[in-house]
């Protein structure tokens, strides 16, 4: 019997609209692109590039907002992690506002970190797979 190995939601906190019926830039899934895409065309490209990819069963549904991906599969790798420190940091400027339309905002430091999906067969690591995020900065808002 096959055990899920991997389950991938994308739902979007943000309403459709802000990415007009879209799949937000930058989104990926098993290494395969569908940001810019519609829901049912990230769809067929997942179900098509994935399937390539694995001889095991494969799902993949979308809805006007979302896709899911479900894959099983029979376990070949253990996985362990690792993380970074964290790097780059990069300071927040303070800038001002006014008017009944501003909001205070703390501000956050940008920052880079680098995670590392490691993957072991008997014993052995054959596969380190990198994952750089940058984290942008925001400014601190003050209001008068």
């Amino acid at each position: 019997m096959g055990t899920a190995l991997v389950l991938l939601v994308f739902g979007y906190a943000l309403p459709a609209a802000a990415f007009a019926g879209e799949v937000p830039p930058g989104t990926t899934a098993g290494g395969v692109d569908s940001g810019g895409l519609s829901p049912r065309s990230a769809e067929e490209r997942l179900r098509r590039e994935l399937a390539a990819q694995t001889a095991r069963s494969l799902t993949v549904e979308s809805a006007d907002t979302s896709v899911a991906v479900q894959f099983w599969s029979t376990k070949r790798f253990d996985i362990r992690s690792k993380s970074s420190a964290r790097h780059d940091v990069r300071g927040f400027a303070t800038r001002s506002g006014s008017g009944p339309d501003c909001i205070p905002m703390p501000g956050a430091e940008g920052l880079s970190i680098d995670a590392w999906r490691i993957f072991v067969k008997d014993g052995e690591v054959v596969r380190n797979q990198k994952f750089h995020t940058v984290y942008a900065l925001e400014p601190r808002l003050t209001c008068s």
